[in-house]
Parts: structure tokens; sequence; C-alpha cells
């Protein structure tokens, strides 16, 4: 849409339409614009828009509103300053538009679902005032299927191999000018372009091909060069950034590009919606929307044809913008279902979306300049619509029915403006309907009766053919044979039955019927057929039929001809009447669960007969073929052979089986012979020459079970054990090794494991495998040399492990004991260093680990006794008791107590030098001893049945004195008995 800006704002100021030559300038818009954009992806697009034309003319000429139209339409308004926007009511919604500057007209579409919007107005500017339908081409894209939609689901409905639809549905966008720029960005589609007169650039506009509204405003230098695009959103305006700042304003699907120059400026290369080829300051545009139409292929009664395959062929959707071009596509029907039916082609069969949906839908074209709004209701498919014209909300004039491409007298006049009804309609695309209608027939009667021919006998009427290359078309059918007639053309010449065809009496109407005429043969001919039968019978072993019997016949036929004057009678040669005199082979059928018993019964074999041949009989047997049979390990059925599963039959050969899929059980896994898993549902092997034979296979518990104990072989007690499962031949995860550590750190030590170190590998048999691993209890050996420290570790590097117990240490693992002598005076000071004899005793013992107890072995020693000791001589003293000259041996034990002598010494009275404790001899006096002081001697034991230590103790010095005196007393009595005897001799 153009507009001539003198003063064009935000405001909207009143525009002024400018008088050259003191006549209105006429100007040519397009009144109406197709609705929407549809998103290409990749198609052949080529389209173009329809044009309409507004002309605006002096104040005596007649105002019209904007319209729509396949063709080119007029409309004109006479004003000045007067502006117009048309627009369509619809079921969903509707937007209207008025932006003007001076004079001028615009026109958009809106609403994706039956409904159109256009703007006009007045403009300044000198123009032509036809269309321009400049030759403009480029190159198309592929449509893509998905906006070819089944009516019922939305799914794609492009052909394919199996459906009749053919592949000519098409939706092309428009063919560019050559010297336009076009947005090439994926999902966009340019719809308006125009040139700058003055600087040589382009304003190019495109939208989403979603229809969402969004332009994208794109500023072309007079290079080609892009200088700056900006993104529009609906009811927004941008600037961009070129030499003039121009403003797009994008209101609700439609908009004006204001260059806010004066005088003429732009110049329309390409508008969807507007071929006008004007040059002014500003251009008004429409956004185009999503529209839709739907092709419906329907027989006689007007229900959905179906296609060889017996497949209802649902309505497509096609999905597009108005003005581009379409294409729809035809079933594929000969020989299918619809043979001897005839194509009826719609006029809307392709040609230019529409925005026309339905009866009662309303377009409207207002004028806000004047507050009149002109809007048609379409009436009927045939595009009669009603029109009125109504200033503000009071209807001032009307027409009940304006014919599609016609003007209503009825006229409306305000402001110097006459405002008329031109009616707007486009042949609607939105139902395209292609018809399949039967064809006639050729329908014989007697030519001298004239009665028909075909009363009780349907096959003398012979239906029209298809023309493999026209299906909206016949072929001349072939004329049919009638006993005792003969057929002839319209001139009377007789025609061969079976041979001649006969021509359609109307080809262009071939659901119409055509006669033919037929004259009584003199000679009456009558046919005699003879059919020889064999059927194939299969039956199981018992009789039983397993299968349908194949029934093979052949026909003879001769003919046989009867004079009806002379009742001579002439009979034919025999002649096969289906084409073959043979019975053909016959393959067996594949009977599910059965096999054939016999190979040689693969094929029953072809045989020739004639006329004479009787009819025969063929029995082919089949058995039951076998089973898979799951079994426990014990050979039992399973559940009472509810699992067994028939083997499948080879599709391809009736003797022949294939292998069985394994059947699942809850709980059970079948296992090979190996006893390894096999998977359900897998096929499992059977002896294929043994078909009827069943076949076993094994199944074992899913989880076969495994125990390991752990055995304390000290005690003989079972430690812990571990009970595991898992499926057959599968390997456990399972390991002693955390186990054994658990135990050795509590003192024990590994005897054996014969536990895999791998893992055991689960059986298939259902016996539950044992495992043992045995410890002992740990036992530590400690002597004086390698004792134990108590309440320690016995091993460092585990410090929470078994702790040495007591009696582990070096002291009770060692015992010594001790014979000192001392050598003393009467006062019992030392007159000689002591003698010291120690003999010590040693034990081993060993420390159970686990429970800490420890166990001692026997005291031993090298030497168990002290050696004899000779009492030293000491100057000056001498013994006091000449026994203990010596210190005799004394045996000892580990009980023995530490041991301690005296020996006593006394100085000697004179200077004599005599051997201790003898009186030297000549010494006639008595040596004084001094009473010793007698030391205790101490034992760690009671020895009272031991031998006394000689004169260490005060019981052994007692002992000696009273045996002295005893000695003493006896020498004198002796003496005195000696003395007296004397005497008496």
């Amino acid at each position: 849409m153009l507009y001539n800006r003198n003063k064009l704002n935000k405001n909207n100021d009143r525009k002024i339409l400018r008088k050259v030559k003191k006549n209105w300038i006429v100007v040519s818009l397009a009144t109406f614009a197709f609705i929407g954009s549809s998103y290409v992806v990749s198609g052949n697009v080529n389209a173009k828009a329809s044009v309409n034309e507004v002309s605006v003319q002096n104040t005596n000429s007649v105002a019209d509103d904007a319209h729509s139209s396949a063709a080119s339409d007029e409309s004109s308004v006479s004003s000045a300053g007067s502006s117009s926007s048309v627009d369509v009511d619809s079921k969903a919604s509707d937007s209207s538009s008025a932006i003007q500057t001076g004079i001028t007209n615009s026109s958009s579409s809106s609403n994706q679902n039956e409904a159109i919007s256009s703007s006009a107005s007045s403009s300044s500017a000198s123009v032509s005032s036809s269309a321009s339908n400049e030759s403009i081409s480029s190159s198309s894209a592929n449509l893509d299927s998905s906006f070819l939609r089944d009516g019922d689901n939305s799914s794609s409905s492009s052909s394919s191999a199996n459906t009749t639809v053919s592949s000519g549905f098409s939706v092309t966008d428009p063919d560019y000018p050559a010297n336009m720029w076009v947005d090439k960005t994926q999902g966009r589609y340019t719809f308006s372009a125009v040139q700058d007169v003055q600087l040589g650039g382009q304003i190019v506009l495109s939208t989403d091909r979603n229809g969402d509204g969004v332009v994208y405003a794109t500023s072309i230098d007079a290079n080609g060069n892009v200088v700056d695009q900006e993104t529009v959103p609906k009811n927004s305006s941008v600037n961009l950034n070129d030499q003039r700042q121009t403003t797009i304003n994008n209101y609700d699907y439609y908009g004006v590009i204001d260059s806010h120059g004066e005088g003429s400026i732009y110049k329309i290369i390409y508008d969807a919606s507007d071929k006008i080829r004007v040059y002014l300051n500003a251009k008004s545009f429409i956004v185009p929307k999503l529209i839709s139409q739907t092709t419906s292929y329907v027989d006689q009664n007007n229900k959905n044809i179906v296609d060889v395959d017996g497949k209802e062929i649902k309505p497509v959707v096609q999905y597009g913008l108005n003005g581009q071009k379409y294409t729809t596509g035809e079933p594929k029907l000969v020989n299918g279902y619809y043979t001897k039916h005839f194509q009826v082609s719609p006029s809307n069969a392709s040609g230019i979306m529409s925005p026309f949906y339905y009866v009662g839908q309303t377009v409207k074209t207002f004028f806000p300049d004047s507050n009149v709004t002109v809007q048609y209701t379409l009436l009927d498919y045939d595009g009669d619509m009603s029109g009125q014209i109504l200033d503000g909300t009071q209807v001032v004039a009307s027409d009940s029915k304006i014919p599609k491409g016609g003007v209503s007298p009825n006229t409306y006049l305000k402001s110097n403006i006459i405002y008329n009804m031109r009616n707007p309609y486009i042949d609607q695309t939105s139902n395209i309907v292609y018809h399949y209608l039967p064809f006639g027939s050729l329908l014989p009667y007697d030519r001298d009766t004239g009665q028909p021919l075909w009363n009780g006998h349907d096959e003398y009427k012979k239906v029209y053919e298809n023309d493999p290359n026209d299906y909206s078309k016949a072929l001349n059918p072939y004329v049919v044979n009638i006993p005792g007639y003969y057929p002839v053309d319209t001139n009377g010449n007789r025609l061969t039955p079976g041979k001649d065809r006969y021509p359609i009496s109307d080809p262009s109407n071939p659901d119409k019927d055509t006669i033919i005429y037929y004259v009584k043969d003199p000679v009456n001919v009558s046919h005699e057929e003879k059919t020889v039968n064999r059927n194939i019978n299969y039956v199981d072993s018992n009789g039983n039929v397993v299968a349908t019997a194949h029934n093979d016949n052949v026909t003879f036929d001769r003919t046989i001809s009867t004079d009806t004057i002379t009742n001579e009678t002439t009979q034919g040669n025999w002649e096969v009447k289906n084409g073959s005199s043979s019975f053909p082979v016959v393959s067996s059928p594949v009977v599910p669960g059965y096999v054939l018993r016999n190979d040689s019964q693969k094929t029953i074999p072809a045989v020739t007969v004639n006329p004479s041949s009787s009819d025969s009989n063929e029995t082919v047997t089949y058995d039951k073929v076998g089973s898979l049979v799951p079994v426990d390990t014990a050979g039992n059925p399973i559940d009472n052979g509810s699992h067994n599963t028939s083997y499948p039959n080879d599709p391809n050969d009736a003797g022949k089986v294939t292998n069985p899929g394994i059947p699942s059980i809850p709980g059970k896994t079948p296992v090979d012979k190996d006893g390894n898993p096999l998977t359900p549902g897998s096929n499992y092997p059977i002896d294929g020459t043994k078909p009827t034979e069943d076949t076993k296979i094994t199944y074992v518990d899913s989880n076969q079970k495994v125990k390991v104990s752990y055995i304390d072989s000290t005690t003989g007690k079972t430690l812990e054990s571990a009970d595991l499962s898992g499926q057959p031949q599968s390997t456990s995860d399972y390991r002693t090794t955390d186990t054994i550590k658990k135990y050795t750190d509590q003192g024990y030590k590994l005897v054996s494991d014969n536990y895999p170190a791998n893992g055991v590998k689960f059986h298939s048999d259902n016996q539950e495998q044992d495992f043992t691993v045995t410890l002992e209890h740990k036992v530590d050996t400690v002597t004086p040399d390698n004792p134990g420290t108590p309440g320690q570790p016995i091993n460092p590097d585990n410090p929470n492990g078994p702790k040495w117990s007591n009696g582990t240490d070096k002291d009770s693992l060692s015992k010594t004991v001790t014979r000192t002598i001392n050598y003393v005076d009467q006062n019992g000071n030392k007159v000689h260093p002591s003698t010291t004899q120690t003999v010590t005793f040693t034990r081993s013992a060993t420390v159970d680990e686990v429970t800490g107890q420890s166990a001692y072995g026997n005291w031993t020693t090298e030497n168990h006794s002290f050696s004899s000791i000779t009492s030293p001589h000491i100057n000056g003293y001498v013994l006091i008791n000449s026994d203990d000259s010596t210190i005799s041996v004394l045996n000892v034990n580990e009980d023995s107590s530490d041991v301690i002598i005296n020996v006593n010494y006394r100085k000697l009275i004179n200077n004599h030098h005599n051997n201790p404790g003898k009186p030297s001899k000549g010494n006639p006096h008595v040596i004084q001893y001094s009473k010793p002081k007698l030391n205790k001697h101490y034992n760690n034991s009671d020895n009272g049945d031991k031998d006394k230590l000689p004169q260490t103790g005060e019981s052994n010095e007692s002992s000696v004195q009273l045996m002295g005196l005893i000695l003493l007393f006896i020498s004198s009595v002796l003496s005195i008995f000696g003395f007296r005897k004397k005497q008496s001799k």
C-alpha cells in the first residue's frame, strides 16, 4: 500500500488530497492481501499474488470498497483526504488498519482461520489505474511434506509407494524480481520491497513463516549491500540506521514504511498484496498469516474413496500464504477399487490460495476519516455476497445479493465521497473435491422389439473401462456375446463379440449408458460345458482337516448350433474355456503346528486333463510338530508341561520346522547341555530331521546356591558361614579375602581355603556347593631371650589385635637361685670377700593369640647344684669349726630359695700359725673359741626331709656340741676304766 507523505506522524494527522491539473489523482491499489505465511523448509515454491485495483477519481466519481479477487477487479473512491481499511470477520479473529498520507490505499490479510483484513486510503501521487502484472521469475524450493496433513489425525498425507495419492501436491513461493534483494534467512518469508528512487536503495520486509506477525526490515544501499536489518515486533516502531532513518511501523499484521521525506520517493518492486508501481514517500504493508485448504477424494455418495488395498483416502490439508500457487494430486486408481469409475477433477484443483472458506464469512472495509464501513457477507460458494454500507453503526445502504464480480447500484454519499459496493469474492480453495463417479454401461436391446436383453442377465451389461492415460475418460467397450443374437453397429453391420468395440454415445459424460442393438440369429447357438475338478485335501493322521482344501478345475466348452428351421444340430470342438487344460503345480500349505508326513507331498504335480477325464481327489497328510519341553534337573516336565512350546513352522517349507524360542519361566533359568545359561526368547537348536519329536531343555533355579564355611580347627567350631546365590554359570563376586583378614586380625592363622580365588562359578544342577576356609589359633612362643610385653599388641602392625598376657615377660620366664658364703669373725665382721654362687632356671611359654591364654614349659638349667667351695686361709684367723673348711655341694631346684652361709673365723691368741681349725702340735694349751654368731640359713621352702647343711645352722651347731659332750663323757669313762684296770694288775 502506498502513501504520499506530506504530513505523516504518529497522531494520524488529516491528509490532504492534492490536485493535479484540476483532477483528482487516480491511484490503482491492491485491495486484498492473502492471509498469513507458511514456513516451507524445502519445496518448489512459486506463486503470484492476485491484484485488484482501486481507483481514486474526482469528487463526482464513485467510491468502492477495497476488495480481493483472483482476477483484476477495480474499486473507486472519490474524496479529498480520505482513507479506508478492509477486514474480514471470521470465526477466529480479524484485524484492520488505516494509515494514510494524502490519499492512499492499502490492503492486508488477517487471521489464519478464514479471515481477511485490508486497508485503503487516498493518495496525491499520479499513478496508472491498472495493476502491473510484470513477469518475474526466480528459483523455487520443494514443499515440506509436513504441510500435507491428514484431515483426521494431522499426519503426513504426501504420496508414498503404498498410497494412491500422487505426488502432485505443491505450494510455491512468489517469483521475485531479479533486481530485488530477498531475505534468505532460514524460516523467513519476503513479502514486500520498495525502491528509493532518489537514493537508489531498497527497503525489504520479511516475516517468520510461522505467522507470528514479527517483521524483519532490511535496508539495502544502491550497490546491493545490507546497510541495516532490524526486528520489528508487533505493535511497535523501529528506525532503520540508514540515510533516511526510515521508520518501520508494525501494527497488528499491517504497517507503514515511512521515509520522513517529501515528494516521490518509493517505487514498489514487489508486494504480495499490492502490485501498484507508484512513486510515493510512504508505503503501507500487510504481514502474511498462515491459511489452509483441504483436498478430498469422494465417490458418488460423497464418501471418501479407498485405494487398491482397501485403505480409505482421507482429506489432505495444505498450508500456504495468500496469493501462493498450489497444485493438488490425483489418486491412481487403475486396476484399483475404483476401476470402472471416472474422475471429475474440480475447477480449483490448482490455482491461487484464497482466503474465503465458509458461507457467512464477512469482509469489512473501514474508512477511518469518514467513519464509514462497507461490509460483505458470503452467501454461497458461487461467490454471491450481500453488502451493507454503515455510517458509524447505522446502515445507510444495502444489497441482499451482489453476484461474483458485480457492483451494486446502491451507493452512499458523504463529504463529497461516493461509497459503493463491489463483490470481492475469490473462488474458494479451502474445499477441493475430486469426484469418482461410476461409468455407464453398454446396454443391449432387441432391435426388432426394442426390449432390453439384459433383464436377468447382468453379464450382458458391459461397463465402460478406464482410459489408463486419462482417469476422466472411458474406453469404448467390447460388445458381448448373447446366445441367439448378434450385435450390429449404427449402420446395421454385424459385429463380432469380444473383438469389436462399440463407441460410447456421449464420451464427455462417461456416466451415461450407451444403447447397442442386437438382431436374432436364425442359427441358434448354444454351449455345452464340462468341468474336470481336482480336490487336494489336507488332513492329520486321524483324518481331521488341518487346512482348507485346494480346488482346481478345468472347464471345456463347445458350441452346439441348431438350425431353427430344420432343427439340425452341429457340435463344435471342445475348447478350454479358461485357457489351460492342466491342473497347476500346487505347493502344500504351511500348517501351523503341523508338518508334512511325506516330503514327496510338498508339491502336487501338474496334471493335464481332457473332457473325458474324471475328477480326482488328493490327500496330503500332516503330523503334529514336536515341542520344546522344559524339564527340571531330574528330567521331569516343569509345571506339568504347561510351558511346552511347539516348534515353529518353516514359512517356506511345509515339511520343516525352525528352532523354537526358549520360554521364560519365572524363577527358572534355562541351561544348555554344558550347564551354560541360555536367554529366554532366543532360539533353541533342535534336530530338524525329527520335527515331530519333543526336545527337552533343562531349567534350573535362577539362583544357584553356594555356602562358604569358616572353621576354627583349634576348637572345631564354625566361626561363620556365607550363603551365596547367583545365576547358573555366573561367577560370584564374593571373595574370602576380607573375612580371612578379619580373623587373622583377631589372632587366627589360615590353614586352608578351597574357595576359588577368582570367585566361584555357580553350577547348573540345583546342588549347593560347599567350600571351607580352615583357620587355627595362632600360638606365639616366648622365652627369656624373646619375651612379651604384657598389655602390648602381639603384632605391632595390628594395634587393635591380641595383646601379650601377664606372665609372658622376661621375669616370669627366668629364675635365679643364689648361694652367698660370707667369711666373718666372732663379731660378724667380714674378714674376707664373700663367695657368691648362682644357678639360673629358664622356661618358655606359648600364648594363644585368640584366647590370650598362656601355657608354660618346664624349668630347665644347665647345672642343678652349687659346687663345693674351700674356705680361704686368712692370716691371723683360724676357722672356728674345722668342718667349715669345705662348703659342700648343694643341689637346688626352681623352687629353692637363695642360701646364705657364714663361715666363722676367730683371731689367733698367740702368734702360732696353724692350719685353720687345727691346734698346732706341741701346743698344749686349749685354744679359746669365742662362740660364733650363728646366722640363720634362709630357704624358700621347708626342707625337713633334706640333709642339714654342715656347720651352717644353729641346729647343726647344737648337735655337734651335744655330740662332743657325749664323746667327752665316754672318753672320760673309758679313761677311768682303763686307769683302774691298770692299778688292779
